[in-house]
Formats: structure tokens, C-alpha cells, sequence
């Protein structure tokens, strides 16, 4: 059991707005989880942003590393491996971080669908990906929410976070891959948009807020 501290699930967190969220609740006191794939600096993984599945490599960032960071700010931080595309990772993941804290106070849906298809025409992108990029940025922020609220509920309240952008609410400047984002991205990012709305009003009975935040 964690102690007094409210926790963070952040997904996504082991690089670029994710990880930022992460050591930002930590230097505000929060007791935060990363979660994403990569736990260990140097691991690759498909995500490439062409069309070539094959496209396998690594990037910058960890999960170590985002733990490290809140360390360094008194907190208590713990990495979670956890890949979207697997409703069995996530259940056991949220699980794992009940049973160390004790609580999820903060769910930070960041991570998202990174691969193959994000960038290409529509008639160039294989169904397999709109699969794939419905279950990273819809369904598996849905299961997060429902894992996670019952501990909200049962502590008085909460903050959920669904990272989002413009592109799901207008036009986009230009194609994808020149400027512009692939539909699959557009239509995801329309449906949490969609979301957070309806399950404001479900929750404020139970004193949780749930919010949209579009960087930039």
C-alpha cells in the first residue's frame, strides 16, 4: 500500500508529452506511474510511419528513465509495461499499480497508436491499421477509465486527462505525410473528443472531472 500521496497513471510516458506529464505530477507531489512499451532505454518497437510493417526501431526514451526523473523529486514512481493493443496488459497493469499505491486518483491518457498507416492515404491504408489505431487511442482509454474509476469513486473524486488534438475537430492543412495527419489518427481523436463530453456529465455526480487538454 502507498501512503498519503495522491497517484498518476500517465500512458504513453515513457518520451515527449507523456514523460512531461509524468515529472510535472511528480514535482507537484504526485506519486506517479509511467506506463507505454518501452521500458528499457535502446528497445525497439513497429513504429515506423510509413506503410512498411518491417519498419522496426528504436527510440529515444524510457520508462527507466521517466521513473528516475520523479525519483529525483521525493516521490514515489513505478514503470508499468503496458501496450495498448493488449486489454489483458492493461487490466493487469492497472492491477499491479491498485495493488502497490493502493490508488488511482489522476489518469493521464496520453499514449496512442504508433505505427504503420498513421501517415497515408486512405486508400493506401490497410484495415488492419484503423484496427489498430480504434483500439490505442478509443477502446483502450475507455478500459483505462473503467478500471480506474472505481478508486476515484471510493476516495472522493479524481481528474481524468485524454490527450487530444485540432485535427479531430477540423480540417486538417494538408494531405498526410505532407503537413497532415492519416484519417486514422483524425477519426480516434474525434471519438475522445466524443468521450470526455459524455462522461463529464456521467461523473460529476462522483466529483471527477474529466478533461480534454490539445497541446498546442
Amino acid at each position: 500500500m502507498g501512503d498519503d500521496r495522491e497517484v498518476a497513471l500517465v500512458t504513453g510516458g515513457s518520451r515527449g508529452i507523456g514523460k512531461a506529464c509524468a515529472v510535472n505530477l511528480a514535482k507537484r507531489g504526485f506519486d506517479v506511474v509511467a506506463a507505454s512499451r518501452t521500458l528499457h532505454t535502446g528497445e525497439a518497437h513497429e513504429q515506423s510511419a510509413t506503410i512498411h510493417a518491417s519498419d522496426v526501431r528504436a527510440m529515444p526514451g524510457s520508462l527507466e528513465e521517466t521513473v528516475a526523473e520523479c525519483e529525483s523529486y521525493g516521490v514515489r514512481a513505478l514503470a508499468v509495461k503496458m501496450d495498448l493493443l493488449d486489454r489483458a496488459e492493461i487490466t493487469d497493469g492497472v492491477q499491479s499499480i491498485l495493488k502497490t499505491f493502493g490508488r488511482i486518483d489522476v489518469l493521464v491518457n496520453n499514449g496512442r497508436y504508433y505505427g504503420p498507416g498513421q501517415m497515408d492515404l486512405f486508400l493506401d491504408t490497410d484495415m488492419e491499421y484503423f484496427d489498430k489505431a480504434n483500439e490505442a487511442n478509443v477502446m483502450a482509454p475507455l478500459l483505462l477509465i473503467k478500471l480506474c474509476v472505481p478508486s476515484m469513486i471510493e476516495n472522493g473524486g479524481g481528474v481524468i486527462v485524454n490527450l487530444t488534438s485540432s485535427s479531430g475537430s477540423r480540417e486538417v492543412a494538408a494531405l498526410p505525410g505532407q503537413g497532415g495527419w492519416g484519417l486514422n489518427y483524425s477519426f480516434t481523436k474525434a471519438a475522445i473528443h466524443r468521450i470526455s463530453w459524455g462522461l463529464a456529465k456521467e461523473f460529476k455526480q462522483y466529483n471527477i472531472a474529466v478533461i480534454n487538454m490539445s497541446p498546442g
